[in-house]
């Protein structure tokens, strides 16, 4: 029985033929348009990342972040949806040029929104992403011990 998928690493930019991109493997990278070059204005363009397996999460990192900063992240921004879709439960929205903490979904799927308005261009960002099991090894390990312990004691008691 397979627990965790793996596939080839993908990696890919949004643009203005391609602002909704879908991502299957099990990791990869993701970026702004042109970067690392600035990004162009009124730009969107939405991840959905996917594992193949429900027992994964997604981990994402930023590895570059430069965005223009703005009170409350209203001019350009970067959006992270615990979701397939920008519909679902937000994690963040990101701007300036602070790079945010690694995220983790709660469940197989992953969203992240780009959307930058027409004032000032900046080099954008570039994000890695990888799928991990949900359930520690060691949680596992740990109650399938407690039940072994606990069937041996009633087979010894029944002996």
């Amino acid at each position: 029985m397979i627990l965790c998928c793996f596939l080839e690493p993908l990696s890919v930019a949004c643009s203005s033929t391609n602002n909704l991109i879908r991502l299957e493997g099990s990791s990869g990278s993701l970026a702004s348009d042109g970067y690392p070059n600035d990004y162009s204005n009124d730009a969107e363009c939405s991840f959905r990342l996917q594992s193949a397996n429900s027992l994964n999460a997604i981990m994402l990192t930023f590895e570059s972040f430069d965005l223009e900063s703005s009170k409350d992240c209203e001019a350009d921004y970067v959006e992270v949806y615990d979701s397939i879709t920008t519909f679902g439960e937000l994690m963040g929205r990101f701007c300036g040029s602070t790079i945010p903490e690694p995220l983790k979904s709660s469940g197989q799927y992953m969203a992240v929104k780009f959307k930058t308005n027409g004032n000032g261009r900046y080099p954008g960002f570039k994000a890695s992403y990888s799928t991990k099991c949900k359930f520690e090894l060691s949680f596992f390990l740990t109650v399938h011990q407690e039940f072994l312990q606990l069937s041996s004691s009633l087979i010894l008691k029944m002996v």
